[in-house]
Order: structure tokens, then C-alpha cells, then sequence
């Protein structure tokens, strides 16, 4: 006795199959104590439509990802926009509309086209400033939806909320510090793993220090913090150079 096959009918199917990925939080990144490993694909300019250049792009990324997933690691499959700059100002000017109203209204479309390919990116969630520097000001643009946190404050889209940063939780294992030294405004974020705890911080440009940083407008505020995280961290993620693992020779 046969049976008709059942038509594959992705209108249905892929909807369907999303919402119990998106029910079971399938795609949220996780530390669980197993490897970890790290996927990102370029951002995509904002332009409001999708085109085969980036479905190639993106679903590489994503195989790519989810097979890591399948393996056994904690996969961390982040998404932004290349939103700032001037084909945004003008593609904006030709149609006689501000850019920012340009520019979130094409994210949004470009968002619901790229999830109709089934993609496993999960949202960037916060942005953290270790210091202040004129490219790191147009840097987060790229992030205009999501909090951004330096020492004083928080800024979201156009809000600013005026906070001190010492000792702010941004989950249960991530821990913000003030630790004025390479320059007043240094931010130096904790995060507890399963290998101890890591300090990503630019007290140190690389594992060699400088000793004397040239920046720094006080030594010994800068010594006092260098031994704050220290005494806390496992390894430390520096500036401008690989983590590493503090001992006896790391400037103090």
C-alpha cells in the first residue's frame, strides 16, 4: 500500500520549525563550561533589501556555526550593521528622508528577510567602552539599537543615562569596573568561565605592559588598579595584544 508523498511546502515548514527554535531559545549564547568558539561574518550594509551575495555570505557562516553547536561548543554567533557612514547619508538625501528613520527601518526589513533564511545569529546584547577614543565613538554606531556602557554612563540610541560603572552586573557572570589608569575613564570588564576568571582591560596594552605607560596621567593610580585586577583575574584579555595569563614578570 503506497502513499502520497507530502509536498515540502517552505511557507509553512520553515515558520513552524523557527518558532520551536525560537521557543526553545535554541540560538542564545551560552556558557556552559564546554569549548567555546567564535563566528562573524562581516556586517551588512543596511540597504533594506537581501540580494544572493548575502544569502551565500550568511548561510556559510551559519553551517559553520551550527555545526560547531553540534559538536560540542559553546558557540557565541553574533549579528550587527555597517550602518553609519555616507551611502546611508546619501541614499537617505536622494529620497528626501533623514537617515536614521532610513537606515532602522531597513535593518528591520533586512532582519525579517535574513530570519526567512532560517539563521542562528544571536543579538549583541551590550557594548562595552575599556576607554575613550574618537574611533571608538563611530564605532558604536554599528550597535544604535543595544546599550552601550562606559564609565559614567549609558547611552542608548538617544538616551543617556548617567550611572556610575563600579560593580554593574550585566548578566550574573559579567561584572563592569572602574579602573582609572591608561587613561580617567578606563573600564575594565570581568567575566567569570569555566577556566576562572577573565579581565578583558587596557591596564596593559599587551602581556609586556608597557611598564611605564605614556598615556597614563597618574603611575601609581595605574599601579594601584594593575594590582586591583590582578588579584581578581585568572587571565587577562589587554589592549592590543593576546590574552594571557598573569605570573611574577606582568607590570605591575
Amino acid at each position: 500500500m503506497s502513499s502520497t508523498p507530502t509536498r515540502y511546502d517552505p511557507k509553512t515548514a520553515e515558520p513552524r520549525q523557527q518558532a520551536r527554535w525560537a521557543d526553545a531559545d535554541a540560538f542564545v549564547t551560552r556558557d556552559t563550561g564546554r569549548p567555546k568558539y567564535y563566528v562573524l561574518e562581516m556586517f551588512p550594509y543596511p540597504s533594506g533589501n537581501i540580494h544572493m551575495g548575502h544569502a551565500r555570505n550568511y548561510v556559510m557562516g551559519d553551517v559553520v556555526a551550527r555545526h560547531k553547536r553540534a559538536q560540542g561548543f559553546d558557540v557565541l554567533h553574533p549579528m550587527g550593521w555597517d550602518a553609519f557612514g555616507m551611502p546611508a547619508e546619501n541614499a537617505a538625501m536622494e529620497r528626501g528622508i533623514h537617515p536614521k528613520g532610513w537606515t532602522y527601518d531597513n535593518i528591520a526589513s533586512m532582519r525579517a528577510q535574513l530570519k526567512l533564511l532560517g539563521l542562528s545569529p544571536d543579538d549583541v546584547t551590550d557594548v562595552v567602552l575599556s576607554h575613550h577614543h574618537p574611533d571608538h565613538t563611530v564605532n558604536i554606531a554599528l550597535f544604535g539599537e543595544i546599550p552601550v556602557h562606559d564609565v559614567q554612563a549609558v547611552y542608548q540610541r538617544d538616551c543617556w543615562t548617567q550611572r556610575p560603572a563600579e560593580g554593574v552586573l550585566l548578566t550574573p557572570s559579567v561584572r563592569l569596573l572602574a579602573t582609572p589608569g591608561h587613561t580617567p575613564q578606563d573600564l575594565t570588564t570581568v567575566v567569570g568561565t569555566a577556566d576562572g576568571l577573565i579581565a578583558l582591560s587596557h591596564l596593559w596594552w599587551t602581556a609586556e605592559g608597557p611598564a611605564d605607560d605614556p598615556y597614563a596621567t597618574d603611575r601609581d593610580l595605574l599601579r594601584v588598579q594593575r594590582e586591583r585586577v590582578l588579584a581578581l583575574a585568572d587571565r587577562v584579555v589587554p589592549g592590543h595584544g593576546p590574552a594571557f595569563v598573569p605570573d611574577g614578570s606582568t607590570p605591575r
